[in-house]
């Protein structure tokens, strides 16, 4: 109810927009990226406004923790999966679903890369543009993985 009260005292402030996403709860990486498509709208409606520029910067920076512990969880997922093949003779290894599983996380991660690179587009801080090449870099190793044992 507030948001709505503020957006109809100020109906073309970016602010109320930018609270919103702010508020919103992002737990998963489909709402990351939602929210991420909806601060480029917003970006693109109020092109040169440097209030909408730091308040997304924040907003990708109180993200990115999200973000590496989702690319943590997959490397688990990666690793797991690795690990169970290295323990186990070659006769022994359900090759179609280790393809199977692989090919899952090769998607993950491929959709983890978009994210990222969305951020980037809203990032001002040297220090988070290097995290997120950092997370970038991270992902195409994984993926390349991933694409290797998914063959």
């Amino acid at each position: 109810r507030l948001l709505r009260r503020l957006r109809e005292v100020k109906p073309n402030d970016p602010q109320a927009e930018l609270f919103e996403l702010e508020v919103r709860e992002a737990r998963k990486l489909d709402d990351i990226d939602a929210m991420l498509s909806d601060l480029r709208k917003v970006a693109q409606r109020f092109p040169n406004d440097v209030r909408v520029e730091e308040r997304g910067a924040a907003i990708v920076h109180n993200v990115l923790p999200q973000l590496e512990r989702i690319a943590d969880q997959y490397a688990g997922q990666v690793n797991k999966v690795v690990d169970q093949m290295r323990r186990l003779p070659s006769y022994q290894i359900n090759w179609p679903t280790v393809r199977d599983i692989m090919r899952d996380m090769e998607d993950k991660y491929l959709f983890l890369r978009r994210v990222a690179q969305k951020c980037l587009a809203h990032v001002t801080s040297d220090d988070v543009r290097r995290e997120l090449h950092r997370l970038i870099s991270h992902c195409d190793r994984k993926i390349d993985q991933c694409h290797s044992l998914g063959e």
